[in-house]
């Protein structure tokens, strides 16, 4: 039995599928938000009120925005990344917030 929960925990793991932080790297714009992220984990965040310099850290789909004092400022869960269109769900907002985001090349 405890077998078979590993083996199950270890496929839906693997079903889980996550975004490649590279795949990420460039600038994001979307309605009222814009987002940069860099190779060298520091973000400009634009929310439509204040740009922020800041550093992000990513695991799995969610991005966390740290600012200098290391703490968390924003965080958004990558719902889906289809070719320059990234789909966000800003969980601050609300369990359902899906906001698009389009590459600026």
């Amino acid at each position: 039995m405890r077998y078979l929960f590993l083996i199950l925990a270890f496929f839906t793991f693997m079903a889980c599928s996550t975004v490649e932080e590279s795949a990420l790297h460039g600038r994001w714009e979307g309605d009222a938000l814009k987002i940069q992220l860099n190779p060298d984990k520091t973000a400009i965040f634009f929310n439509g009120m204040a740009e922020v310099k800041c550093t992000y850290h990513k695991f799995g789909n969610t991005i966390e925005l740290i600012n200098e004092n290391n703490k968390v400022i924003f965080n958004m869960r990558i719902q889906e990344l289809k070719e320059d269109k990234l789909y966000i769900n800003l969980h601050s907002m609300g369990a359902d917030n899906v906001k698009e985001l389009k590459r600026v090349k």
